[in-house]
Formats: C-alpha cells, sequence, structure tokens
C-alpha cells in the first residue's frame, strides 16, 4: 500500500444535497479512505456550502472545449483535466454518476482485477434498446451492427489505478472532440462502448461478474433480493449498486434501510491507513510477451519476411517463434528477423493443416513453460503468418483468454460454422445466436492459453478422425468459449477492433490512406489472403516494408 488515497468523482448538475444523501452516506459507512470530488453545475451557493461542509471536494464543470456536447459528455474533460493536476494525490479513481449510486462496502477493498473495470448491463447492444440507436446515430450502422453482439457497458461507473483511469479519460475525450454534431443524448454512452469494443485500452476488463457494481437497469427480479446485510444479486453481496431506482425492491429497500441515510457524525472523510515500513520483494524473473506462428510452406509461401518483419515495425520488442517445415533459406531468414524456428515432421500429414497448427504450437508452448529463465508471459499464437502488424498486438492486453469475431455474422447465419459446431454440440437457438469466434488466433497469459489447448484437446479424445475435416478446431473453439466453463474469463473481442480479417466482408468503411483503419478503429493485426490487397499493401507502405514483399 502506497499511503495515497482513492478518489470517487462525478458530476453534480442542477441537483440538491437531499439527491446525495443516499450515495455519501451509505459511502461513509464503508472503509473507503479518500475524498469525494463534485463537478457542480447549475447549483446554489447553499447546496455547495452543504457540499464542502461534509466533506466534499467542489470543482467548477466548464463547457468542453466542444461547448455544444452534452454535459454528461463534457464531464469527461472536467475529469480529465483535475486528474492531470492531481493524479499524484490518489492511488484509484472511481467514476460514477451520483444521484442513483449507493454503496455497500468500499470497491477498493479488494485489489482490482485490472487497471481499468468497466460495468456491464445485463442486455446485448443489439436489443432493442436507446444503446445500440445512440451507436448508430454517432457511428453509423456498420459499426452498430458490428458491435450487435457485445454486452452493453454502462459508463456511469467505472473503476481503475489512477493511470488507468487517465488512459480511458484520453481516449474519450479524444473520441468526443472528433464526433460531430448533431448530438444525441446517450453520446457519451454510444463513445463508452465504441472505445471497449472497437479500441479497446490496455490492461482494461469489462466486469461480467458483478464483483464492483450491479447496475440495476437490465437485472431481472428474480436475480434480486433484500436482506438486512443488504441487495444481494444473485447471491452475492456486491459493493456498488447503481440505478438502484430501477428496481421495485431495490428502491423501496434503499428509500428506507438506514444504512443509506446520512448522520451528522458522518462529515469528514476516513482518514488513510497507517502505512507499514516496505518489505523487499524477492527479484522477479524476466517475462516477456511472445509471438507462435505456423508456417505452412505451400499456403504461406512469401509471407515470412513482411510478418515478423511488420511485428519488429510496428514497435514489438518480445520474443518471436515459428513453428512449421522450413528450407535452408527460410531458416536463415527466421534467424537474421530473431525469430526461433522450430522445425515440425510429417506425422500428421492426414490432418487438416490448420487443425495440426493448433496441436503443434501447443507443444511449443509446453516447451516455453519450461524455460525456467526466462517463460512468456503473454502469448498471440496464430494458426497462420499470412498478416501484418501495425501495432504491438499486446498493447490491449487484458486478462483471462482473449479471442476475436470474424465478423458481424452468427454462427446460425454462417453453413459452414453450423456444420463444424454440430460435430460437437447440439445446435439450439441460443447456439445459432452466438458470434463466430476464429481459430486462426488467440491471445491470453502462457498459463492460460495452455489451459485453453487442454480443454480444447478434450473434445477430440476417441475422435481424432475429424481431424482431418478442414478447420473443424473452429467448432470446438466455438463450442469451448462459449460453453464458459473454463475457470478464467474469456474476452470476445469485436470484428477490427483488434484482429481485421481481410477476407470476410464487413460493411465497415475502410480507410488506407496512413496504415488501415476500420471503423474509425486501428487493428494491431490484418489478416489476408493476398500480400498484394490494398490493405496489404498499405500496411507495408506505412511501415516502410514494401521492398520485403515480393
Amino acid at each position: 500500500m502506497s499511503g495515497r488515497k482513492n478518489l470517487v468523482m462525478g458530476l453534480f448538475s442542477r441537483m440538491t444535497f437531499d439527491q446525495l444523501e443516499k450515495f455519501l452516506g451509505s459511502l461513509r459507512r464503508t472503509t473507503f479512505h479518500g475524498d469525494v470530488c463534485a463537478f457542480v453545475d447549475e447549483v446554489t451557493p447553499e447546496t455547495v456550502a452543504t457540499l464542502v461542509a461534509h466533506g466534499v471536494l467542489i470543482a467548477r464543470a466548464y463547457p468542453s472545449a466542444r461547448p455544444e456536447l452534452p454535459p454528461l459528455s463534457s464531464r469527461f474533460f472536467d475529469y480529465l483535466e483535475f486528474l492531470a493536476c492531481h493524479a499524484d494525490e490518489y492511488e484509484h479513481v472511481m467514476l460514477t454518476d451520483l444521484r442513483d449510486v449507493v454503496f455497500q462496502s468500499d470497491p477498493f477493498a479488494v485489489p482490482l482485477p485490472a487497471d481499468i473495470v468497466f460495468a456491464q448491463e445485463r442486455c446485448l447492444i443489439g436489443a432493442p434498446t436507446a444503446n445500440y440507436g445512440w451507436i448508430f446515430d454517432s457511428y453509423g450502422e456498420a459499426v452498430a451492427h458490428n458491435m450487435r453482439d457485445c454486452f452493453v457497458s454502462c459508463a456511469g461507473t467505472t473503476f481503475g489505478t489512477t493511470s488507468g483511469i487517465m488512459r480511458y479519460l484520453v481516449a474519450m475525450t479524444r473520441e468526443l472532440r472528433d464526433r460531430q454534431p448533431p448530438f444525441v443524448v446517450g453520446l457519451d454512452q454510444a463513445v463508452h462502448n465504441y472505445i471497449i469494443r472497437m479500441r479497446p485500452l490496455r490492461h482494461a476488463w469489462v466486469d461480467t461478474t458483478d464483483s464492483l457494481v450491479a447496475t440495476m437497469h437490465f437485472v431481472r427480479d428474480e436475480s434480486v433480493r433484500t436482506t438486512p446485510q443488504g441487495v444481494l444479486i444473485d447471491g452475492g453481496l456486491v459493493p456498488v449498486v447503481h440505478q438502484w431506482d430501477r428496481n421495485k425492491a431495490t428502491l423501496d429497500y434503499v428509500w428506507t434501510a438506514p444504512q443509506f441515510k446520512l448522520e451528522a457524525a458522518q462529515r469528514s472523510p476516513r482518514p488513510a491507513p497507517t502505512v507499514s515500513p516496505g518489505v523487499v520483494e524477492p527479484p522477479t524473473i524476466e517475462r516477456r510477451d511472445t509471438i507462435v506462428a505456423f508456417y505452412h510452406r505451400p499456403r504461406d509461401t512469401g509471407w515470412l519476411a513482411p510478418f515478423f518483419g511488420s511485428l519488429r515495425c510496428a514497435g514489438f520488442a518480445g520474443g518471436m517463434h515459428c513453428v512449421g517445415a522450413f528450407d535452408a533459406d527460410e531458416l536463415a531468414l527466421l534467424a537474421r528477423l530473431g525469430c526461433a524456428a522450430h522445425p515440425v515432421g510429417d506425422a500428421e500429414r492426414s490432418m487438416d493443416i490448420e487443425n495440426v497448427a493448433h496441436l503443434c504450437i501447443s507443444r511449443v508452448l509446453d516447451e516455453l513453460a519450461e524455460d525456467a529463465t526466462a517463460p512468456p508471459d503473454q502469448v498471440l499464437v496464430l494458426d497462420t503468418v499470412r498478416a501484418g502488424f501495425q501495432r504491438d498486438p499486446f498493447q490491449a492486453r487484458t486478462i483471462g483468454l482473449s479471442v476475436f469475431c470474424e465478423g458481424p455474422t452468427r454462427i446460425g447465419e454462417s453453413e459452414y460454422n453450423l456444420q463444424r459446431l454440430a460435430m460437437f454440440t447440439a445446435l439450439d437457438e441460443a447456439r445459432l445466436q452466438q458470434p463466430i469466434i476464429s481459430s486462426a488466433l488467440l491471445r491470453g497469459s502462457l498459463e492460460v492459453v495452455r489451459a485453453f489447448y487442454r480443454r480444447l484437446f478434450q473434445e477430440f479424445v476417441g475422435r481424432s478422425d475429424v481431424l482431418q475435416v478442414q478447420k473443424v478446431i473452429q467448432g470446438t473453439i466455438n463450442k469451448v468459449c462459449h460453453d464458459g466453463d473454463l475457470g478464467f474469463p474469456v474476452i470476445v473481442h469485436t470484428h477490427a477492433s483488434e484482429v481485421y480479417f481481410d477476407f470476410w466482408a464487413s460493411g465497415l468503411n475502410i480507410d488506407t490512406a496512413h496504415g488501415v483503419r476500420v471503423g474509425g478503429a486501428i487493428p494491431a493485426v490484418v489478416l489476408s489472403g493476398s500480400l498484394g490487397s490494398e490493405t496489404m499493401r498499405a500496411i507495408w507502405s506505412s511501415l516502410g516494408l514494401a521492398g520485403a514483399v515480393t
């Protein structure tokens, strides 16, 4: 513990102090130590004086550089300006709505699972709610359609380390500054979800478990139970309840329970705990992010140099490993590029090459795990080298396993994927509505990816014959990822947010003037079937690699 305080801040606009009572009263009853900062707008002097008397820091909410923005969008500029001046004073930050939020415990009592933690609502973006319309109006139909199978994240509560929250605020204000009028009321919500799904931030995570906050608007009544200890959501006592007035049970409970009332004795925040003397930590082993890719000469001739060359030119400084059957020239090329070669024989010649790729990659991961001197940290595995990189593919890494959608198409809309999934599970309506996860690449910690492969290969026990079916492993990956019983989070990334599949139609706007932008996002990885496609030429040109492509 550093001894620095934590910070809770939000917009206090056109409200009276009574509307903050439940928020402040419930927070003061927790072990939270730190500051509450309210950005006030159209608030009476008497209300401001009362806020100050109750230990609330006051900051003035000003119109942003875009004064025509709605106030809920302008608040992110105010938050960023405040932290630019005071970041060194705080350990963690919670950005929050004020009127409809109450606390049941200190949200920072347990270490955060990531540098930035977003709140998830129990509603898909594509559901008939205002969220789809806000994204449609702000970014267009193709982007909204591309995000339709993602759960909505609520912009009303976000948690993080101070540095994480500042990264989030920089992304929000930059994106808000680029929007053009007319502005929809929910512009902040549209931008918030666009950033999460299309321009993901490093060490950011959407909390799928309500471990920090329950956003009540779409929570079913049967999931809610009120007890003397507090509001239980699916049996758990969640630290923060947001939109408590959107659910009849929580509305009645919060309105009457004494723990949500502010008492005179609660005027001052709790002091920060005493910092214990530092403990010397043992030295840590250096762990580097690592790429492991599979090369198949009949399919991938000509791609080795641009694949690994673009990785280095895009700023990746981690380990590179290539698995395949190589000739002398290819081995020499990999050595020059600083890539370790892992030759394989022809033992699995009867199997489909893209299925073989994952078997071989998993063996290499096992070998890397045995290297006690420099085991990899995060790994990105690819069953092909037919790709180019525009930035470090670990820039937006997060917890759990990252998997990547091939596009907005759902499983039920693809006969190819239906056939492969049907080999491993029954195809009910829920399966048909799930997005298609690509088997081409996976990302996560070495331990998580190895555990995923072990679970994946269980599907083939006694059924090795199906490995002869072209890319049947995509069926198992979609089954295992969507089943959700892995013991670690599976983060399904929207098409083009980090990985763009150039060979599938997406409907998204493609800009190749300077590298490749897809729907306004800059994917780290672009997979293509042709070295000379428009998108590949744009990448090679932007990285100065045109001469490496032959």
